[in-house]
């Protein structure tokens, strides 16, 4: 494939869809209950309280029955050292303690999102869950959904599997990426966001939008 080839390609299967794909995952709504809630970690300054409301707001609305969060301590990729990539699952669990939500499990400990996708599948198998919402921040929200999709195809484990993300957003909040770093403002982590949803996608690691829309068209038919 030359460079014209690549640029087509990516230009029908990634960009030309984005937009189509946030525009239906703006209104995705569960039908009823459903079975958990995949809090993917967010780094220091992006797990906004908002996040924590969206998760406790749902069990206290019997929507989701568990929320399933990472089961690290914020350890870096390779590395050993406590919080320095996230909070950590212990003061997650504390934090949804003191909003009165004690419907949380952790997962096996995972340390990038790819790891993350796969680490709640084990879990999700294992206790036969078929549906989860997944929740993030905005300018994550879209390539948590390519992740979590291929997961399933691959491991041959279909989900149904929808969006939860704050509706409103600082954009020009400075907060950390990958990893704990670069303090960037969001709008500058979501551009970063969408250069990895192409590498990923060319890797092999998720899906593409293209793919996504026309997984959420027969979404329902998972049972």
């Amino acid at each position: 494939m030359d460079r014209f080839e690549l640029f087509q390609e990516l230009e029908e299967m990634i960009v030309k869809p984005s937009a189509a794909v946030m525009q239906k995952l703006r209104t995705d709504e569960p039908p009823g209950t459903i079975d958990a809630m995949f809090f993917f970690a967010r780094t220091f300054g992006d797990d906004d309280d908002q996040l924590f409301a969206i998760a406790a707001y749902q069990v206290m609305r019997r929507r989701i029955e568990h929320i399933l969060i990472n089961g690290s301590e914020g350890e870096r990729f390779g590395g050993v050292k406590p919080h320095e990539a996230w909070a950590g699952s212990t003061a997650w669990i504390k934090h949804f303690e003191k909003l009165g939500i004690q419907q949380v499990l952790t997962s096996r400990p995972a340390f990038h999102t790819k790891d993350e996708h796969e680490a709640f599948l084990d879990v999700a198998i294992e206790n036969g869950w078929r549906s989860a919402a997944l929740l993030a921040q905005p300018t994550q929200i879209l390539r948590v959904m390519l992740g979590q999709v291929k997961s399933c195809i691959d491991r041959s484990y279909p989900m149904r599997l929808y969006a939860a993300y704050p509706e409103r957003n600082d954009w020009e909040k400075s907060v950390c990426g990958t990893q704990g770093s670069a303090e960037l403002p969001r709008w500058t982590h979501a551009q970063l966001d969408a250069l990895r949803i192409a590498a990923y996608w060319y890797k092999g690691d998720i899906v593409s939008p293209a793919e996504l829309l026309t997984y959420l068209s027969h979404r329902e038919e998972i049972v």
